[in-house]
Order: C-alpha cells, then structure tokens, then sequence
C-alpha cells in the first residue's frame, strides 16, 4: 500500500517540505522554513491517517442490520 501512487505523492510532498525548509534558511525567509516544517508533521498526520482511517470506517460501517445473517440473534429467538 505504501509503495502505490499515493506513496508516491506523500514523498513528494515531504521532498517539498524539506525544499521550503532548506529555502527559506538559505535566502533568510523565516516564514518559508515555518510552513515546511509545519508542511512536513501535516504529511505526516495524514500518511498516519491514511492507513489508519479506512479500516476505522469499515468497522463502524459494517454490513448493516439487514441481510447477510448477522452474528446476533434475532428478538424472535432471543423471547421465550
């Protein structure tokens, strides 16, 4: 999953990140080095996202009340 096309684009916006940083020291841009720093814990956090977030929506999503046999018994059963 990390090596597909959207790896590809968290690596380019890190090598970005570290191109503002490395700017911004070099031409005395103070703000420039700010947002690649703040660029770089930016990509970070959605790369954690990325592989955290699909399987979380799944597991809330489910595959619903109906259908599919599900696991808990039906109020029918469970009466006596």
């Amino acid at each position: 999953m990390c090596c597909g096309v959207s790896g590809f684009w968290f690596l380019v916006a890190v090598m970005v990140s570290i191109g503002a940083i490395v700017a911004g020291r070099l031409f005395s841009m103070p703000h420039a080095s700010k947002v690649g720093v703040i660029s770089i814990v930016v990509v970070f956090f959605c790369a954690i996202a990325y592989m955290v977030l699909p399987g979380l929506v799944d597991s809330l999503m489910g595959s619903g009340c109906i259908g599919g046999g599900g696991s808990q018994p039906s109020a029918k059963a469970t009466k006596k």
